[in-house]
Parts: structure tokens; sequence; C-alpha cells
């Protein structure tokens, strides 16, 4: 009986010393991945602007043409989002950084990374430079 007692505690002691090297390697890992990342934080936003024709384009590019070309177009500015095109549909378009999408993208802060989403009319606010 006193063997099945020592037994028991060292299954326990080894359940617990796996979980607590699983725990470290994971946050060794985090910790490699964070620094392995090519843009860690955000970039001046110069980095990130695109030329006014190109975002227009890829904008339009996020519907199908029945519905973005008579869509609004909103495009980064060093000031902000500001509106391109003046649509008579309701729909918004726009192209920007991946940072317009989840901050949880492994590559968020990469001026590379680029994504064109257009918003039907009732998820626009009114005003759609209210994005700025």
């Amino acid at each position: 009986m006193r063997f099945a007692k020592i037994e028991n505690s060292a299954a326990r002691v080894a359940v617990g010393a796996l979980a607590l090297v699983s725990l470290l390697s994971m946050t060794v890992s985090a910790r490699a991945q964070e620094a392995e990342r090519p843009y860690p934080k955000m970039l001046p936003i110069s980095q990130y602007l695109m030329d006014r024709n190109e975002a227009i384009a890829q904008a339009r590019s996020a519907a199908p043409e029945g519905i973005s070309k008579d869509a609004s177009v909103l495009v980064l500015t060093p000031k902000g989002w500001e509106t391109a095109v003046k649509g008579t549909n309701g729909f918004v378009c726009m192209a920007g950084p991946a940072w317009t999408a989840s901050i949880d993208f492994y590559d968020v802060w990469s001026p590379k990374q680029r994504g064109a989403i257009c918003l039907n009319p009732a998820a626009v606010p009114v005003d759609p430079a209210d994005f700025s």
C-alpha cells in the first residue's frame, strides 16, 4: 500500500513537472515569436500611405463592380481618412494597411500588408469622415 502511495505521488510530481515545462516553453516560444516580428510596433503614418489612384482601385476591388462603381471611396492621408470619391449608393469602400484589421494579426504593423473593404449603408456612420 505504501508503494502505491509513492507511485501516485511520483506520478503527480511528473505531471506537474511536465505542465511547468510546457508552460515555460510556451512563454519562451511566444517571446521568440515577438522578437522575430519584422515590425513589432507601428511605423510613422507616411510608411502606410498609398498612391491615391492605387488606393481607389484597390478599395473598389473589395466589392462587385455593380456596388463599388457608385460607392464612396475613402483613402488614408497624413491627416487621416478622407473621401476621395463621393458615392451615391450609400456604400463606402476603403483600402489601407493591415492595422485596420485585427491587432492580433502577426504582421499587423507591416507597411507591405494591405487590404480593402466595402461597408454597406447600415455599417457606415452618418458622415464617413467619422472614420478618421
